[in-house]
């Protein structure tokens, strides 16, 4: 068996070196932190029995994420099934822990890697990428712009290169037209069979590899608690869900006895995972469920949402100063592991566990982020949101009329308007004047900072001020998170009279 501590080295593990290690055997170390957490947060654990443990994924090579293990399984798929030929260059849209394990496995193959991110992308990640692989970056205004990147391709195709694709968007990849994946898409659509998506989001090398290496590593080190009656939670965040599908396909055929709770922000993102309401669009989502109704498991899975997720990140982000006293291992977390500590303190409260074992997956490390900006004082109002039946009877009844907000701080493409307006009179039976479909800019003053901290425009206010006294106006963008922080933002200012359609265009 090799032992996972010969993973921890500063020298990157190459492609084929790990690809031997995986097949001899490896098994993620599990830290006990149950002392740690108790210190920084004046918690009583062990007076219920319940002890915690971290699984960090820092010590993997290709820098060492949760994404380095489907970030190599795809790259080893594509190899075995004849896809990734030496000519081929990779695209993959990302939150960043993805394309920095391809860039280096894929580098250190001799392939160009073409990386789009999101504007929002952490300045770490594009620093790494920079003095590792002298990376460039191509900042687009346009998110329909595929030819800046093509010409880029065909004037650097001597040599391999990484890429980084800045599109104006501010969220995690989507398949919307604006969105990282649906951009990377058209990329290998005009890219004359050049150019190569691996795709995270439903390439199932990704579950597929958390099942035959991360969760035989929970069961081996909690064995002994689990063969002394301790019951087994295993506490993790959600983006493509490939970890959470594996996992579940490990232990609904193994039979094992647990429970999987799923940390999701609600109100605002955190970086690198999605919100239920996108949750609900990923194909591993979907899969996960299914397996669970499939095979009765239902109660096996828990999904939990966090309000003011960042604020509750802020105040977690203490405990990387106590596990950073130890020089010798990461076990520091970065965002999304502190929202799953968060939760897994919360949940240990509320359900006043005893006699358990929790295992905590540190996603990745504190290094490669600063600390989050804690919620501003802004409250998301939830009943400004109202599902489609609530449209239509508003509409109907008080002749509502829907007004269409692109997040994206750029101009809107005719494109994107017309499939806008196409959707909203096929399901609601009206037809969106122009005043209707507004940018994020003509709304809110754009800055550095927040949405939900941003001003309104006071063309915009005199607008509404105009529309809303008579008529309800239902704001809609492409999942609803926009719309329903604008309205809410609305209702503060004592604008009664406005709405938020739930799930934005992708509800129907």
């Amino acid at each position: 068996m090799i032992q996972f501590a010969s993973l921890r080295s500063e020298r990157f593990q190459t492609f084929h070196e790990f690809q031997k290690s995986l097949r001899r055997g490896i098994y993620l170390p599990l830290y006990e932190i149950t002392n740690e957490v108790e210190k920084t947060f004046a918690k009583s654990l062990r007076s219920n029995d319940t002890v915690l443990f971290a699984l960090p994924f820092s010590s993997l090579p290709f820098y060492g994420t949760a994404k380095s293990l489907p970030a190599f399984a795809m790259v080893e798929r594509a190899i075995k099934e004849g896809k990734l030929k030496p000519e081929k260059i990779v695209v993959e849209p990302t939150s960043g822990n993805t394309g920095l394990a391809l860039a280096e496995i894929l580098n250190s193959l001799g392939h160009s890697f073409v990386m789009v991110v999101s504007r929002k992308i952490s300045s770490h990640f594009e620093m790494e990428l920079v003095r590792r692989f002298n990376a460039k970056t191509l900042e687009l205004e346009d998110p329909s712009d595929t030819d800046s990147v093509l010409q880029f391709i065909e004037t650097h195709n001597r040599t391999p290169f990484v890429l980084l694709v800045k599109l104006p968007i501010n969220y995690c990849p989507t398949d919307e037209p604006t969105g990282a994946i649906a951009y990377s898409k058209r990329l290998v659509e005009r890219g004359k069979g050049k150019i190569l998506m691996l795709d995270q989001y439903t390439n199932s090398a990704n579950p597929e590899i958390h099942k035959t290496v991360t969760a035989p590593s929970i069961i081996k080190g909690v064995d002994e608690y689990l063969k002394n009656g301790k019951k087994l939670f295993v506490f993790l965040s959600g983006g493509t869900f490939g970890t959470a599908l594996g996992l579940t396909q490990f232990f609904i055929e193994k039979d094992i006895r647990v429970k999987l709770v799923i940390a999701l922000p609600r109100g605002e993102d955190v970086f690198g995972i999605v919100d239920l309401d996108n949750a609900k669009r990923r194909r591993f989502y979907q899969e996960l469920f299914s397996l669970l109704q499939k095979n009765a498991k239902s109660d096996l899975v828990e999904i939990v949402e966090i309000d003011k997720p960042l604020e509750k990140v802020s105040f977690m982000w203490k405990i990387n100063e106590e596990f950073s006293k130890n020089k010798d291992l990461d076990l520091t977390g970065g965002h999304s592991s502190m929202l799953v500590l968060w939760c897994a303190l919360e949940y240990i409260e509320q359900k006043q566990l005893n006699n358990a074992v929790c295992v905590l997956l540190f996603h990745d490390s504190s290094k490669r982020y600063d600390k989050p900006t804690e919620t501003a004082a802004f409250e998301i109002d939830e009943s400004v949101t109202v599902d489609e039946t609530k449209v239509e009877k508003l509409i109907a009844e008080k002749g509502a009329r829907l007004l269409f907000v692109d997040p994206i701080p750029s101009f809107t493409p005719k494109e994107v308007k017309a499939t806008v307006c196409e959707k909203i009179r096929s399901r609601f039976g009206v037809t969106l004047e122009s005043w209707q479909i507004k940018n994020i800019e003509e709304v809110i003053q754009i800055d550095e900072r927040s949405l939900k901290e941003a001003k309104f425009k006071e063309e915009f206010l005199s607008l509404i001020a105009q529309v809303a006294p008579s008529k309800p106006i239902v704001f809609v963008c492409p999942h609803g998170g926009t719309s329903k922080i604008l309205a809410s933002k609305m209702r503060s200012l004592g604008y009664e009279n406005v709405f938020s359609l739930k799930g934005g265009l992708d509800s129907f």
